[in-house]
């Protein structure tokens, strides 16, 4: 049922990413690993993800515990081998789980923890610095452009879908939780262009 739920959602964003424009920086990072974007819309997980996951790679993503109330969407986030992390309320459970898949496979994390309503890139919540700090695998920036305004003006008015992937960098020793955040997004932030750079 997993398996079979992402290589549907795979071709899918095979497919679309094949009748828009799509420019990508960089390549597809080894697991294990860490992967940090900004969040543009709900479509950044296939579109990107088509760049930086092989075909029937095993990936975790990390999603706030609001979208698991909606029936359809809870079944494809569980396929998806997604971990529903309640932002209100220390999650301690769902931050083990995610240190535990990110030492095997990959996991994708939106450090904003919400969309941007305004391109830009917002600030991040302190929750994926503890990860990255515990987990000791190297984490993977990326930088997507393009998404803000949905799938279909990337399909029908040929706007370009831009993902920049950095390279994989490790954290340096000693720094606060606070500074690993600033670190991380700084990382997410040099792949951006001006526009959707924080003010």
């Amino acid at each position: 049922y997993r398996l079979w739920v992402q290589r549907i959602i795979w071709i899918l964003a095979w497919y679309a990413t094949h009748l828009m424009r799509v420019e990508v920086k960089g390549s597809i990072p080894t697991a294990p690993c860490i992967i940090v974007s900004n969040h543009l819309h709900n479509i950044d997980t296939p579109l990107a993800g088509r760049y930086a996951i092989r075909f029937g790679e095993r990936v975790h993503w990390l999603a706030k515990a609001e979208l698991f109330r909606i029936p359809l969407l809870c079944a494809i986030l569980r396929a998806m081998q997604t971990v529903m992390i309640d932002r209100e309320h220390p999650d301690r459970d769902a931050i083990q789980t995610i240190i535990h898949y990110a030492r095997a496979d990959k996991v994708w994390i939106f450090p904003e923890g919400h969309r941007s309503h305004d391109r830009r890139l917002q600030h991040g919540k302190e929750g994926v610095a503890l990860i990255a700090r515990i987990a000791h695998v190297p984490i993977v920036p990326i930088g997507i452009t393009g998404t803000e305004h949905g799938l279909f003006p990337l399909l029908l008015q040929r706007q370009t879908l831009r993902i920049s992937i950095g390279e994989p960098f490790t954290l340096p020793h000693q720094l606060t939780r606070t500074e690993i955040l600033e670190y991380i997004m700084n990382r997410i932030e040099a792949l951006l262009p001006e526009a959707y750079r924080r003010i």
